[in-house]
């Protein structure tokens, strides 16, 4: 029972901070309220939110979370660095 619960916790942890990292690579391109509108398109219209809450254990909310991680750290590779 406590190791399902910890899943849980992981995976909420993990959707959570895939959505912010997400939300901050948008608000560098777009408006705050779209980047929301975005977000919540994503969690609602896609099975992010089936897999945040029913089935945590699968692997979707964690690669989620890696593809976020992805583009927040490539959004910048194509700006000149500063000499």
């Amino acid at each position: 029972m406590v190791d399902h619960a910890m899943v849980d916790v992981a995976a909420s942890f993990y959707g959570v901070l895939g959505l912010l990292l997400l939300f901050w690579t948008l608000t560098k391109r777009i408006k705050n309220s779209a980047a929301l509108a975005s977000l919540f398109a994503i969690l609602t219209g896609t099975n992010l939110l089936f897999y945040l809450i029913g089935d945590p254990g699968m692997s979707h909310v964690y690669s989620f979370f890696l593809f976020s991680a992805f583009i927040f750290a490539i959004q910048d590779v194509d700006k000149p660095r500063p000499k």
